[in-house]
């Protein structure tokens, strides 16, 4: 069949339209069969789940989504995704369509090649994103955003206002905080339930995350306990080491949000994670040739001053590496050399090393940022079945939310009232989702703010 036309397909099954659901002694459809296929036809594809649509609407099948072919398996238990995937067919992503899209047996190495086929198909990014611009997602999305920026902005006023004796922690305080720690502890539990605990152990930025909440929370307690404390006791030392941990540990856990979130930002923080790694030989290498230097100046005995012994010196050497060193040319060959080596070389050294790094880390960048959106994609998959069971609520976001300003006025013109009352219900609809974590804000809007960043690759 591979070498038949999608027209003469498309005639066959105006003559035959109940073969479209039509299972081989395989188990496999027509769609299996299809997405098999490396070079599959993307505009075959699109016919065949066009017409087992309408087969099905006819049918009064229409609520039996169990039904379509998307959502059969083979008796290899494979669907027409995972045959996709497994094929790297790129003219299957009709197939990452919201109505569509089953995730059903890509959990571990499927899951990576699905990553492979988002990053060589544009067309399969998009319908990615249209996934997660979905209520279910984008709420769940914008409420975990949302969260860390409450969080981080009220641990960090209360914490410092409690360790310099101004205030101590409010109530409400406490109460945001406790409650931010809580959507913390769902969402790893949430992708607990979506992977290994191998696979999740294994990540460093979950161990990173589960961190930052003990410690917010520890913190948070601590502060409730100075408050209630007789003595009016601020915290000493240990205190302040909590309390910078904490504030360490939760901005660390804000930037992989973010960076999960926006490519921007995800090149950012990914080019400067590159540049730290790569800099560890250079650091360890420098480390050394100061050493020597330190050794050299010791045992010369010109800087006395300077290098009483050798603990003392280094931290001379280190201080004269970043900031200069005084009394030049006391001991004039060791500082010529060190002023060439360290200063000139090493500098140079740097600068090389980090614009390679920054450029080598664009494509790592992409890579890590369409894997998070994979995992979100499958974590959060189990609210979007709950959210479309309920047709009702779909029906009425789609009608009342979604459709609003689609139906433009096709005159042509608009009166200044209706320019007013159009410009302020936006305003009104637009400050309800912000509220509302984007529940109320359109289809269109949602995804727009996912694909920010993307286009500018």
């Amino acid at each position: 069949r591979k070498d038949l036309g999608v027209d003469i397909i498309r005639q066959l099954l105006l003559l035959e339209r109940e073969s479209i659901s039509y299972v081989d002694s395989t188990g496999n459809t027509p769609l299996h069969h299809v997405c098999n296929n490396e070079n599959a036809d993307e505009n075959l594809v699109e016919l065949l789940l066009k017409t087992e649509d309408e087969y099905v609407s006819d049918q009064g099948k229409s609520g039996q989504l169990d039904q379509l072919s998307v959502k059969k398996s083979n008796k290899d238990d494979k669907t027409p995704l995972h045959l996709a995937v497994k094929a790297k067919a790129t003219g299957t992503h009709a197939l990452f369509q919201p109505k569509y899209i089953c995730l059903k047996g890509l959990e571990g190495e499927g899951k990576e090649k699905l990553v492979e086929l988002v990053l060589a198909n544009e067309s399969v990014q998009k319908n990615l994103v249209y996934n997660l611009a979905q209520r279910p997602y984008f709420v769940l999305i914008v409420l975990e955003l949302v969260a860390n920026v409450f969080a981080t902005i009220i641990y960090f006023d209360a914490s410092i206002a409690t360790v310099n004796g101004v205030r101590a922690i409010r109530p409400v305080e406490s109460v945001a905080l406790i409650t931010c720690s809580v959507i913390f502890i769902l969402r790893e539990l949430i992708q607990l339930k979506s992977t290994t605990l191998s696979d999740y152990f294994s990540n460093g930025w979950n161990w990173i995350e589960c961190a930052s909440i003990a410690a917010l929370l520890t913190a948070t307690v601590h502060m409730i306990q100075l408050r209630e404390s007789p003595d009016g006791e601020h915290g000493g030392a240990e205190t302040r080491m909590l309390f910078t941990s904490s504030g360490v540990l939760l901005l660390l856990q804000f930037m992989f949000i973010v960076r999960t979130t926006f490519l921007p930002f995800a090149r950012f923080i990914a080019g400067l994670i590159a540049i730290l790694v790569s800099l560890i030989p250079f650091l360890v290498v420098s480390v050394m040739l100061l050493i020597i230097f330190t050794y050299s100046y010791v045992i010369s005995g010109r800087r006395t001053e300077e290098c009483p012994d050798f603990v003392d010196c280094l931290f001379w050497t280190l201080e004269g590496f970043f900031y200069g060193m005084d009394g030049f040319a006391v001991d004039p060959v060791l500082d010529i050399l060190f002023g060439l080596i360290a200063v000139v070389i090493l500098l140079n050294v740097v600068i090389a090393i980090v614009s390679n790094a920054w450029d080598d880390s664009i494509d790592d960048t992409r890579e890590v940022f369409w894997q998070s959106r994979v995992e979100v994609l499958f974590q959060y998959s189990f609210f979007n079945r709950l959210f479309c069971a309920d047709s009702r609520l779909q029906a009425f976001f789609e009608s009342v939310v979604d459709q609003r300003g689609t139906t433009n006025d096709i005159s042509g013109k608009k009166s200044s009232l209706k320019i007013v009352v159009s410009f302020a219900t936006n305003v009104i609809w637009f400050a309800l989702g912000l509220v509302t974590f984007g529940l109320l804000w359109t289809r269109e809007l949602r995804r727009r703010i996912l694909w920010y960043g993307i286009d500018s690759k």
